[in-house]
């Protein structure tokens, strides 16, 4: 089985990838660039995530999505606010962006399955795949990925669905050195620097 590995430099998918390859999988690494901003894109991480990728001996690739992110996620955003709304960009990002970015990979790479680090997981039917919650309910991700169109719901795959958090940091500390672990945690709004509500106070008129 061929997988595309989302690699954000985190601990997450890079366990999730490591899973992978223990299980004999054949694994590419794809880190998708959003925002020169964003904690996920900035040049740590992709350091990270390529070092962690040579550790696991995969191939990686890099791919520049920041004006497609800029158009389907942060415009949006900041328009929705200005209408008074209170927006989830990551249910977005995750369907129209960081998804379709790591289909265009595995198509050109043939590979059957899409892997990231999320805390979810997928139930196979005949009726069609369907996102569900994965074993840590605490850091329950799957609501993040209701709106994954019916081909992306088909190549997912999530190796951290049958673990807690705590599980995956005692794995990934045991699998990689420390130096190719993140410390800090992700954030909901990556394109935004410091607090929103002073974002907001720049973006909005007053």
């Amino acid at each position: 089985m061929s997988v595309v590995v989302g690699m954000s430099g985190g601990i997450d998918s890079a366990a999730a990838a490591a899973l992978l390859v223990d299980l004999g999988e054949k694994v590419t690494g794809v880190t998708l660039h959003f925002s020169s901003i964003s904690a996920c894109c900035d040049v740590d991480s992709v350091t990270r995530a390529k070092a962690q990728c040579r550790f696991l001996g995969i191939p990686w690739h890099e791919v520049d999505l920041q004006e497609v992110f800029r158009m389907r996620v942060i415009e949006p955003f900041w328009r929705g606010v200005r209408e008074g709304l209170t927006p989830n960009p990551c249910v977005y990002c995750n369907e129209m962006v960081k998804w379709e970015g790591l289909l265009g990979v595995a198509r050109e790479l043939s590979a059957d399955f899409i892997a990231t680090g999320h805390y979810a997981g997928i139930v196979r039917s005949v009726d069609g795949d369907q996102i569900c919650r994965g074993k840590d309910s605490a850091k329950d991700q799957s609501y993040f990925l209701y709106r994954l169109t019916a081909e992306q719901r088909r190549r997912a795959t999530f190796p951290l669905a049958g673990r807690t958090k705590d599980q995956v940091r005692d794995f990934a500390s045991q699998r990689f050195a420390p130096d190719l672990l993140a410390s800090r945690q992700s954030q909901d709004l990556c394109f935004v620097r410091g607090s929103v509500s002073d974002a907001a106070k720049q973006e909005l008129p007053p």
